[in-house]
């Protein structure tokens, strides 16, 4: 009877890979996630901070311009989402060493025009003045 069972549910298991596989939509879409998911498996392994990174605390402390961007930060509501220093949430990624991977200008035109995803995801353009921008980019660039 268990091998009965077993094989049953080994074939519903097939047929529903192969119905999945002939819905194009659903076919790209997993064919999408497994490449995101050999990606994320290649990157080199960078564990989480618990409870903030204390990196960025000491930097944003030792950097007077980046603790007035995480004022910046936290008064746009940027924390509402990408968590109290950018730890990331389910809403939104981490910010944590997103200044390693884009430079000012970069950031800045982001943040000025998100992308298609990152307005999907609920970001609005900051609309910030210049000084105060070049503060919120200090911030982000001291999140490591």
């Amino acid at each position: 009877m268990f091998t009965i069972i077993l094989l049953v549910l080994g074939g519903l298991g097939f047929a529903s890979h192969r119905e999945d596989m002939r819905n194009p939509g659903l076919a790209a879409q997993l064919r999408t996630q497994h490449e995101e998911t050999v990606q994320f498996m290649r990157a080199k392994f960078e564990p989480e901070l618990s409870g903030g990174s204390l990196m960025a605390q000491n930097a944003a402390l030792a950097n007077p311009e980046a603790t007035k961007g995480k004022a910046i930060f936290e008064r746009e509501g940027c924390n509402a989402c990408h968590g109290d220093n950018g730890i990331g949430t389910s809403a939104a990624p981490k910010l944590i060493g997103v200044g390693n991977k884009y430079d000012a200008t970069k950031l800045e035109g982001l943040l000025r025009s998100p992308t298609e995803k990152m307005t999907s995801g609920g970001m609005q353009p900051v609309e910030i003045k210049e000084d105060e921008m070049k503060l919120l980019i200090e911030y982000l660039q001291s999140l490591k």
